[in-house]
């Protein structure tokens, strides 16, 4: 089937098909890298606040109504 094809158009459609290859995975990168910004923002901005919110509360906690922890002598 391509042997029938001049050299110069083989060429040119390999390249063509490089082309079209290289733009499929630059999209799809530039996509990936869209979601794990997205995913970054929400992890920083809501859930970071969130569990630093709850860490304020627990030592509120702590700091009201102090748990002593003891050992048993002789254990380290």
């Amino acid at each position: 089937m391509f042997n029938n094809l001049r050299v110069s158009t083989r060429l040119i459609g390999s390249f063509s098909l490089l082309v079209v290859l290289m733009l499929v995975i630059n999209s799809l990168s530039i996509s990936s890298a869209t979601s794990v910004h997205d995913q970054m923002v929400d992890i920083t901005g809501l859930r970071m606040t969130a569990i630093s919110t709850l860490e304020k509360i627990r030592g509120l906690a702590n700091w009201t109504s102090p748990v002593s922890i003891s050992t048993p002598t002789g254990v380290c």
